[in-house]
């Protein structure tokens, strides 16, 4: 005799509970929705140590239509999204948006390292890898203004102060190791909610990797911050290739005069490439981006320097570690196919 097969997984909304991912047994499971449907019960909330597992495709349905069930589910039980059948050439979705509903664990292809592997990874070198996050306060905290209310899909955030990052790309060092004569160009590109999403480019600078200078500022709006990263790619304009690069959450980007080591298009760090750049952030009231007296302000000619800012980001930076329920935590989770 056959053993039953499990059929696809639904989404099913249950009066007085949340909605929450099942699967349907032939064999006769009486705590399905279906199933208790049929009998007249009601079925009880799963117990918190279920996992919901969704491919990404499933999980951006789901998602999209019930954005506040699923961060409040996310609350009391785990869920997994993993790569769609799709990516035959082990490609990784963005985990980001996965984050940002509260969901745990985002499942990656560690074997790919591509953009979306670098932002995991920089997600968990703000906690020294240790393979856990805490949650945003205002998925959780019930005391937030917010709570309940957030959808990261808004454009808006009424209850959530934006941050204002001001940022200056003033020079770099030995950028394209491999060709010291290389044109190149550094795009700035903020990683995050689809409001936050956004990217700018400096100038290029003809036939000289060694110590190209830029000299120019830049200006991003930042409504959700918890969840932003800022992505620093250096390209040689000449053959198109990426010589450095960098992810960096936008709350461990240090203010003042900071060199940034740069990494590999593999992330791998790289022995001198570094961007020379000065950062400030700001929370608060909305400003002008069109406004010359703010990014004329932190012109180098106009800042009165101090040789003991000159100090370079950290890899890792550890922000102390709280004893906190893994229900409210972020988990580092992959797959290897």
């Amino acid at each position: 005799m056959k053993k039953g097969t499990l059929r696809k997984g639904i989404l099913a909304s249950v009066p007085g509970t949340l909605p929450y991912v099942t699967a349907v047994s032939e064999k006769g499971n009486y705590n399905t929705p279906q199933i208790a449907e049929r009998l007249g019960t009601v079925p009880s909330t799963p117990s918190s140590y279920f996992v919901s597992s969704l491919n990404e495709n499933k999980a951006k349905q789901v998602c999209r239509r019930h954005e506040s069930f699923v961060i409040s589910h996310t609350e009391r039980h785990l869920m997994r999204v993993y790569p769609a059948g799709m990516r035959i050439d082990s490609s990784n979705f963005n985990p980001v948006m996965c984050w940002a509903f509260g969901i745990q664990m985002a499942a990656l292809n560690y074997q790919t390292e591509d953009v979306n592997m670098m932002l995991n990874s920089a997600m968990f070198e703000q906690t020294g890898r240790c393979g856990y996050k805490l949650k945003p306060e205002i998925m959780w905290d019930k005391h937030h203004v917010m709570y309940n209310k957030y959808n990261p899909l808004d454009k808006d955030f009424d209850g959530i102060y934006s941050t204002t990052l001001t940022l200056h790309i003033i020079s770099g060092q030995y950028v394209s190791e491999k060709n010291l004569n290389g044109s190149c160009q550094v795009e700035v590109e903020i990683i995050g909610i689809p409001a936050d999403s956004a990217k700018q480019k400096t100038k290029v600078v003809s036939r000289n990797s060694l110590n190209p200078i830029w000299n120019e500022g830049m200006i991003f709006q930042i409504q959700f911050s918890d969840l932003a990263f800022i992505r620093f790619t250096v390209t040689d304009i000449s053959n198109g290739h990426v010589t450095g690069q960098r992810i960096v959450p936008i709350k461990s980007l240090r203010p003042g005069y900071r060199h940034l080591r740069l990494r590999m298009p593999n992330n791998k760090p790289l022995q001198l490439a570094s961007l020379f750049i000065y950062s400030k952030q700001i929370s608060g009231d909305t400003i002008d981006l069109n406004s010359s007296t703010e990014s004329n302000q932190y012109e180098p000619g106009t800042v009165k320097r101090k040789p003991t800012l000159f100090t370079r980001i950290k890899d890792t930076v550890d922000f102390g570690r709280s004893d906190v329920s893994w229900k409210f935590i972020h988990l580092h989770a992959y797959l290897l196919k």
